[in-house]
This record gives structure tokens, sequence and C-alpha cells, in this order.
């Protein structure tokens, strides 16, 4: 079997569980680099952007963007 690739990955994910955040992203996906996985892949999918607000270790309100596939 092919080795997936980290966009794979991040789409596998997205299907399987409709939404993701970077710390999904690097603790299933492997990647750091999840704002560029769903840059490409919003070429063939419909992507969304949800900001929640939350509050960082030091705190700090923070807003963290999940991305949720549509179709």
């Amino acid at each position: 079997m092919a080795k997936l690739t980290r966009k794979q990955r991040v789409l596998n994910y997205l299907k399987n569980y409709n939404t993701i955040d970077h710390i999904r992203a690097e603790t299933e996906c492997g990647t750091s680099r999840l704002s560029a996985y769903i840059h490409s892949l919003r070429k063939q999918y419909e992507i969304e952007t949800i900001m929640v607000k939350g509050k960082n270790k030091f705190g700090d309100t923070s807003r963290i963007a999940h991305y949720k596939l549509i179709n």
C-alpha cells in the first residue's frame, strides 16, 4: 500500500471527522503546516474557516482556526 502524504492525511481526517484544527493536524496527521494544506485543498473542496476564541497557556485571549469540510 502506498504511503499517504500529509495532505492526504489532512483530507482523510476532514472526511472522517468533518473538522480539524492545528493541534489535531499535528497529533493526528503529523503536520504543522495545516493552513498550507487547507489552501491547497480549497482548489478541489469547499472548506469553511471557523474562528474560535480561547485562552492560550499564558491566559491571554487568542483565536484558533477550525476548518470544516462542507462537501
